[in-house]
């Protein structure tokens, strides 16, 4: 049995919040007066980027509604780089958790995925004097579409009567590949009127971004006047203001 918990991604937000806060509640409500979880995902994506690394969401706050949020504020963001790097960290989570699970929950997790994956009666073959079975299967073209890409290849299983044949580990490669499609396309449809934290967290990302050589001239502690106009018209065009003024950076002496 699939704990949803384990992987949040198994249950809709909406059903979350229906269950949580009631029928009616809406994520960027709650985020607009949740502030904890707000910034639960902030650290979440903060950490795993340092990292590299995404931790399980078993034992965490309120998990199915901080991984959503966590693809919301992705969204807002819209940094392809940032989303790129969060993805494939939660997907190689999620794939180590796959790889200790049962066949039966594989199977059912590959259906949630929209996959068709079935177990069939069983075939034996020996390879290097021992004995392999083999229950997990799927259509011929089912499996040329969902392994497409993926070390799983065809040539790898076996085919019989149009039915070809594979362990454990390809389901588990194949299922990795679903998570990171499906999670690009999770975050694309994030279209909504944004909570004033999530666009003040936005604006501040943003601006820690500045270019290489802005950052150098605002690193050193003396500017030169070409440095002075190149600064002020950055900030200017980026919006950064001080009591609604543009800012204006005066040299040191």
């Amino acid at each position: 049995m699939l704990d949803e918990y384990k992987y949040p991604f198994i249950k809709t937000p909406e059903n979350e919040l229906a269950y949580v806060y009631g029928p009616s509640a809406k994520l960027s409500d709650v985020i607009s007066t949740d502030s904890d979880l707000l910034d639960q995902a902030k650290a979440r994506i903060s950490e795993t980027l340092k990292v590299g690394k995404a931790k399980p969401y078993i034992n965490l706050k309120k998990p199915v509604l901080l991984f959503y949020t966590a693809l919301l504020t992705l969204a807002a963001l819209n940094d392809e780089d940032t989303t790129l790097k969060y993805i494939k960290a939660e997907v190689d989570m999620f794939h180590k958790l796959m790889e200790k699970e049962n066949e039966d929950d594989l199977i059912q997790l590959a259906k949630i995925l929209g996959l068709k994956v079935n177990k069939c009666d069983k075939i034996s073959f020996t390879q290097t004097k021992t004995i392999i079975y083999l229950e997990l299967c799927s259509d011929l073209i089912d499996y040329i579409k969902m392994s497409k890409g993926t070390e799983a290849k065809l040539s790898r299983q076996i085919l019989i009567d149009g039915k070809v044949f594979f362990n454990k580990r390809s389901l588990s490669i194949i299922l990795k590949r679903r998570l990171q499609t499906k999670f690009k396309e999770m975050i694309k449809p994030l279209k909504i009127s944004l909570p004033k934290t999530l666009e003040d967290m936005i604006k501040e990302g943003k601006a820690r971004r500045d270019p290489p050589c802005i950052a150098n001239i605002k690193g050193k502690g003396k500017l030169s006047e070409e440095e002075e106009r190149v600064l002020n018209v950055y900030l200017t065009n980026v919006g950064e203001t001080t009591n609604g003024e543009n800012v204006i950076i005066i040299r040191a002496v």
